[in-house]
């Protein structure tokens, strides 16, 4: 029987959870912010193309490196405390990024971002997992994907049409102020745990026990399970973000001669795409009870959007590109069964290293796949800019036929747990 403090403690997840989705909207909007910025950044500091895509791939660096460390806080220090303090560090590195006070400044604002939007998307799936039943944290994980990539969609037609009437700068000062305000909300509302609040726990309470970190770490790497959803979860989404966050809206203006303000809003339709997949993704995997089949499917279909793009660009109205944009973000989230298929082939205790080693897989991805979309672009530039970007397309093309190929070794778990 549902009781009244039952229906409160309800109203109350949706809550915490509602103030610590927004750290993760900031998170998605970084991650993908630089392409709309991109001609501007490389004529005020004179970048050549390699940096700016070591200045883009800097947030990715440190985001990284933080994933494991992310975890092991989050189980010692709880969701609140780290959220706070990785939004707090997510407004200074925004503050010191849009002071534009040179290219070493801007690599260090942009690391420091990173740094403080690491723990951004674990916190909000530690704070799931403490007020939500353990049923339904599969479709919360879909659903915090989904209102997360609102943010990445502020990164692409809004923030180019901010950026029509500001400069860069004002827009990263006014962010900044924005991820603090967040911050503090968080500081001053956001409890752990319903316990905190008077309420009862969502489940039995068990006994803590330590984990030996690196037993479990070495137990994770040595798995030979471990690595096929990593490799595929860089493929899929690193060349997702040649397309949101680094070259897309280049592309569109370089074979459609249209405007940044009109090529972001295409682009738009990519993250769109991302973000309803990755519900439709989720949910479909969980009701087939399947990792693998999912996964090929989509990332199929993936392949054939990206030929199908390269066939077209440059061919026919720019209306065209709409529904294949909207296609490639929509199959790149193949990668969505990634953090299920990690988790399930590692033992129960190391649930939150094996998530965060998956983890590792995506952002490393999301720098070595634009890295080299940066050389193919720079290496072929001579040959004209559409040549370049044609040639971004068949690198984007070939990273997504190994994403396939990782995808046949996934193993089939049904949804369960084979890492005992």
């Amino acid at each position: 029987m549902i009781t009244n403090s039952d229906k409160k403690r309800a109203a109350m997840a949706w809550v915490m959870w509602g103030i610590m989705i927004l750290t993760y909207m900031f998170n998605t909007f970084h991650a993908i912010a630089m392409g709309v910025i991109r001609q501007e950044l490389i004529d005020q500091f004179l970048l050549s193309e390699n940096q700016f895509v070591l200045l883009t791939n800097m947030f990715s660096y440190t985001y990284m490196v933080m994933q494991i460390p992310a975890g092991i806080l989050l189980d010692r220090f709880g969701a609140k405390k780290i959220a706070v303090i990785g939004a707090f560090t997510a407004a200074l590195g925004t503050l010191i990024f849009s002071s534009g006070a040179g290219y070493p400044t801007l690599l260090l604002g942009r690391a420091v971002v990173g740094l403080g939007c690491s723990v951004s998307f674990l916190s909000v799936l530690k704070i799931s997992s403490c007020w939500f039943e353990e049923k339904i944290f599969c479709t919360m994980s879909g659903v915090t994907c989904f209102v997360g990539m609102m943010g990445a969609m502020a990164a692409q037609a809004p923030m180019a049409l901010l950026g029509s009437i500001l400069s860069w700068q004002s827009i990263y000062r006014g962010l900044g102020v924005l991820i603090f305000a967040v911050a503090v909300l968080v500081l001053l509302i956001v409890k752990d745990t319903p316990q905190m609040m008077g309420f009862s726990p969502v489940a039995e309470e068990k006994e803590v026990t330590d984990v030996p970190l690196i037993q479990a770490v070495k137990s994770v790497l040595k798995n030979r399970w471990t690595w096929p959803p990593f490799i595929s979860y860089g493929c899929f989404y690193g060349t997702y973000l040649i397309i949101s966050g680094l070259y897309g809206s280049s592309i569109l203006q370089a074979f459609y001669g249209c405007g940044t303000v009109k090529a972001s809003s295409v682009i738009t339709f990519a993250v769109i795409g991302c973000a309803v997949g990755s519900i439709v993704v989720d949910v479909a995997a969980d009701r087939m009870q399947e990792r693998k089949r999912p996964q090929l499917i989509c990332g199929i279909l993936y392949l054939a959007v990206w030929i199908l793009l390269f066939l077209m660009a440059g061919k026919g109205s720019l209306t065209l590109m709409y529904p294949l944009i909207f296609a490639i973000g929509f199959f790149s989230t193949a990668y969505a069964v990634c953090w299920s298929a990690v988790k399930e082939c590692n033992h129960p205790d190391y649930v939150g290293i094996s998530t965060s080693i998956a983890n590792m897989g995506g952002y490393l991805g999301s720098i070595i796949v634009p890295t080299i979309a940066g050389w193919i672009y720079s290496g072929s530039i001579s040959f004209g800019e559409q040549t370049a970007y044609r040639y971004v397309l068949l690198g984007a093309i070939l990273m997504t036929g190994i994403g396939i190929a990782a995808s046949c070794f996934l193993k089939e778990t049904h949804g369960r747990n084979v890492g005992l």
